[in-house]
């Protein structure tokens, strides 16, 4: 993938009024700062790095040290950046805008094409942010790493740990989408096998039920005949005596479990009368208890049971003679209650007699009823046609289970080929994950240490100092490693690393870009050191049409270009010349 860069124009952002830069085919440029706001210092703070801020700004919506709040405290326009670009030859043109006084805080992508022009921007800023970041291909990590070295090194591969490393290493080799594509196609082959496994696995099942229910009739079958085989001929006088006495004992069975039928109805009606009348005179009780309770209490109180008044002597005695005479009547009802009940039980009993005699005559009747019905059944049978019926199912059955066997023969071996494979793609994925990455990376680290080996003869003018990365990914020069490095030879590590970096993009990922920025990175060079890295970087990235150079020092390097940005009283910073 090739990033043309081609310009940007600038409104508003951090301490930039308002600017436009082209960005291809610049040649060398020097960007140079002056703070006129401040008298205590000459270049810091005026602005330099904004300028291409605002290029990582537009990209990704906030700045390489994370800054997303941009907008100019000393202008009241708001923020708006514009990058023009081309992605393999399309041409993109990236707006956005925060606190803008027209357009507000959003994002637009507008792609121009066969002399058109398509607006690609989603229906909000995170949609539109997505569909950004398809185009562009590369994250913000990558970017920083490939094409903006920001002041020291902010995303610098030395600044990170061993798993950083590897992290970056392989999002810029493609390790990872190479491993996550393998892995997804071993998924999507597993998902597959699992499916056609799943199947295999239900046929296998629903035959192995089939024969289950043929071995069933098969066994069903020959017992039919067995019985076929061991059944008595009668003769017709035979044939008659027993269907005599097989409607003779019916009749009689029949008869006796009608008998018992009725006795069972009728003793259901006498045991619900029987309760009927028991819940009568539990009533009868209770009320003769509480005409009772009454008498006794009119006679200790002389309280009028129905009003609660008191009453004299007379109207006593006139309520005693009442209740008594309705507990002499309860007591009649209690009487008749209790004869009916007893009479009741007696019902009860005589046919609960006659139920029991009945039932024990049925056992008797069952086992002469029961011999008779399976004598005049096998009289009746035609057990020679039976047996022909039963023979022919018999065969049928026997040609179906020799299928069945061998279906299931096949379809067991099938199910067993699948698991096989997806037992084989398990492990796959198990090495994929370690092994196959591992490789992977170890061939990306020789490619570095290639690389790395041209640089440092280029950075380097002992021949013996080697820059190497491990296995185990440290960075060393000679078997010293970084951290114990001096500030410039740390700073030409980073610059070798970085422009290895681009190399890895640019053999591995396909990605290339024409622009190049160094913002304060050389600065811990001298002279000698700048020009070597200078030389170095024109000489091996033949790709890269401008090469921005933002730095506090000055360089006797011939510059193509140079760009002033001069920081005004007002806070504002404007490009002076171009």
């Amino acid at each position: 993938m090739y990033i043309l860069f081609k310009s940007i124009d600038i409104i508003g952002f951090k301490s930039i009024g308002n600017a436009h830069v082209d960005l291809d085919n610049c040649g060398i440029v020097k960007i140079k700062g002056i703070n006129n706001l401040e008298d205590k210092t000459d270049s810091n703070g005026s602005g330099k790095s904004s300028i291409f801020e605002s290029i990582i700004w537009a990209l990704y919506g906030k700045t390489s040290k994370g800054v997303s709040n941009v907008v100019n405290v000393h202008s009241d326009t708001g923020c708006m950046v514009t990058l023009e670009l081309f992605i393999d030859d399309v041409k993109y043109r990236v707006s956005r805008f925060s606190s803008h006084e027209k357009f507000g805080s959003g994002l637009s992508v507008i792609k121009y094409q066969d002399e058109e022009e398509y607006d690609l921007s989603g229906r909000n800023k995170t949609d539109t942010d997505k569909i950004l970041q398809e185009i562009i291909g590369i994250n913000m990590d990558l970017f920083l790493s490939i094409i903006f070295l920001s002041q020291g090194f902010n995303n610098r591969i030395t600044g990170l740990g061993p798993s950083g490393r590897k992290s970056r290493i392989e999002s810029l080799s493609g390790i990872s989408d190479k491993v996550e594509k393998f892995k997804s196609d071993l998924s999507n082959r597993h998902s597959m096998y699992s499916t056609k496994e799943r199947t295999l696995s239900n046929e296998v099942s629903n035959i192995k039920g089939q024969i289950s229910v043929t071995e069933r009739n098969i066994n069903d079958f020959s017992n039919k005949i067995k019985k076929c085989n061991e059944s008595v001929i009668y003769t017709d006088e035979q044939k008659k005596l027993i269907k005599s006495k097989y409607e003779s004992f019916k009749s009689k069975f029949d008869q006796l479990n009608t008998s018992i039928t009725n006795i069972n109805f009728k003793l259901r009606e006498l045991n619900n009368d029987k309760l009927m009348k028991t819940s009568q005179l539990s009533k009868i009780n209770s009320d003769i208890c509480d005409l009772r309770n009454q008498i006794k209490s009119l006679e200790c109180e002389g309280i009028c049971p129905v009003c609660g008044s008191e009453i004299n002597t007379d109207k006593i005695n006139e309520l005693q003679e009442k209740y008594t005479d309705e507990i002499d009547l309860l007591y009649n009802d209690k009487h008749e209650a209790e004869d009916r009940i007893k009479n009741l039980n007696s019902s009860i009993k005589s046919y609960s007699d006659k139920l029991n005699l009945l039932k024990s005559k049925v056992s008797e009747v069952r086992k002469s009823y029961d011999t008779y019905k399976s004598k005049y059944e096998e009289s009746i049978n035609d057990s020679s046609k039976e047996l022909s019926i039963y023979q022919k199912s018999l065969d049928k059955e026997k040609v179906n289970i020799v299928n069945l066997n061998s279906d299931l023969k096949t379809k067991e071996s099938e199910d067993e080929s699948l698991l096989e494979k997806i037992g084989i793609i398990d492990n796959c994925s198990k090495i994929v994950t370690k092994k196959f990455r591992d490789y992977l990376l170890n061939q990306i680290i020789q490619f570095i240490n290639s690389r790395l080996e041209e640089y440092s003869k280029l950075l380097f003018s002992d021949k013996d100092s080697v820059i190497k990365i491990s296995d185990k990914l440290v960075i060393s020069i000679n078997n010293i490693e970084y951290e114990s490095l001096s500030g410039g030879e740390e700073r030409k590590v980073d610059l070798a690393l970085s422009l290895t970096q681009r190399d890895l993009a640019l053999n591995i990922s396909g990605i290339i870009s024409n622009i190049f920025i160094l913002d304060e990175v050389l600065d811990n060079l001298d002279e000698v050191a700048t020009t070597s890295a200078l030389d170095m970087i024109s000489s091996v990235s033949t790709e890269i049409s401008s090469l921005f150079i933002i730095s506090h020092n000055t360089y006797d390097i011939a510059y193509d270009n140079e760009i002033v940005i001069i920081k005004n009283q007002d806070g504002i910073s404007e490009i002076a010349s171009n």
